[in-house]
């Protein structure tokens, strides 16, 4: 798969490092950002619509 050998090393390493917590019934995971951004998904809403309709434009031409 060409990873280097250092890369399998430190992924050894770090498995090695959290392997008695990893399998835990009582580990939790912090989730990084349950709540993504609002105003930037309503951006991104707003631009596919217009860009839809510029298409469905240009197709009807």
């Amino acid at each position: 798969y060409e990873l280097h050998p250092n890369q399998i090393s430190d992924w050894k390493k770090q498995f090695m490092d959290a392997a008695p917590t990893l399998f835990e019934a009582t580990r939790t995971i912090a989730p990084a950002s349950v709540e993504p951004d609002i105003t930037l998904l309503y951006e991104q809403i707003g631009r596919l619509q217009m860009e839809l309709t510029f298409f469905k434009k240009k197709l009807a031409q």
